[in-house]
């Protein structure tokens, strides 16, 4: 007999990290890690954004793994190419019911801020074209945008509703700018908005930038 493929789906306990206080937040930013990283430590970059007005919320991504194969340190994932639709899925449906349990009894909706790093970014922007929340802005942070995505929706959407921002370092190894620069273009190519920040860093949330980013949304 022919060997059948199936799927059920199930409930997982996902953890993740907040700093500050929800009752006085006027924005939540939703910091999603990159591959190989986990949650509580790269909440450490945000530290010191944290502010009575700002809720700062780290998600860990649904699979994890050894870092080193077998042994040592445990890391995350949001997803591989193995059954990658479901991943895809599973984690759009994990951060949506993450943002209602966050704001489901907040009188004022605070603004919703989402940051991916590395592979966060295209998570990140999957997750913004599938949620019917308005997100406010959306952060790629030295990582590749998502193409398997519906492009006519991301051009009304980030034309009408959420502001794109696209951070790289100049010492970036694994995302250099000659790939962002290609990025960049395809994004002008479909008339698609966006802010272009660099910095003098690696592959890394740079303190630098991410003051800029703060700056710039004070003036707003």
């Amino acid at each position: 007999m022919k060997i059948k493929l199936n799927h059920l789906q199930t409930t997982k306990t996902a953890r993740y990290y907040t700093l500050g206080s929800l009752s006085t937040a006027k924005e939540i930013w939703l910091v999603l890690h990159g591959y190989g990283q986990l949650a509580e430590e790269f909440i450490q970059n945000f530290k010191w954004i944290q502010h009575k007005d700002r809720y700062i919320v780290a998600p860990e991504g649904l699979s994890r793994f050894y870092l080193k194969g077998g042994k040592g340190k445990a890391v995350a994932s949001w997803m591989t190419k193995e059954d990658r639709e479901n991943e895809i899925n599973d984690y759009r449906i994990y951060l949506d019911n993450l943002l209602k349990t966050l704001i489901a009894n907040l009188k004022n909706k605070p603004d919703i801020i989402i940051l991916g790093f590395s592979q966060g970014a295209a998570t990140a922007m999957r997750f913004n074209l599938s949620t019917k929340r308005k997100i406010k802005q959306l952060i790629l942070w030295s990582g590749s945008l998502a193409y398997d995505i519906n492009w006519n929706k991301a051009v009304k959407l980030f034309n009408e509703k959420t502001t794109l921002t696209i951070v790289g370092g100049m010492e970036d190894n694994i995302l250099p700018e000659s790939l962002i620069q290609l990025e960049k273009e395809s994004l002008q190519k479909k008339d698609i908005p966006f802010k272009y920040l660099q910095h003098p860093g690696k592959h890394e949330i740079h303190a630098g930038a991410l003051a800029k980013i703060i700056m710039q949304n004070e003036n707003l």
